[in-house]
């Protein structure tokens, strides 16, 4: 789990994403800075990891 919030992005991204799902661009948007490589891999990351509760609902966009 430390590695998990270790990650530069990570917390940033956590803070966008609790409140509501929200779809990538809106993320990448409320986050300065931020690539679009960057996110895409923070994201990817997440998926590949066998946590119980992944951060993403495609549907809906993706949540914490």
């Amino acid at each position: 789990m430390l590695e998990k919030i270790a990650d530069k992005w990570t917390i940033m991204i956590l803070t966008v994403i609790c409140p509501k799902p929200s779809r990538f661009n809106e993320i990448k948007r409320r986050l300065d800075g931020i690539t679009h490589k960057s996110l895409a891999d923070a994201l990817k990351e997440d998926l590949n990891k066998s946590a119980p509760n992944p951060m993403v609902v495609p549907a809906a966009g993706w949540q914490a």
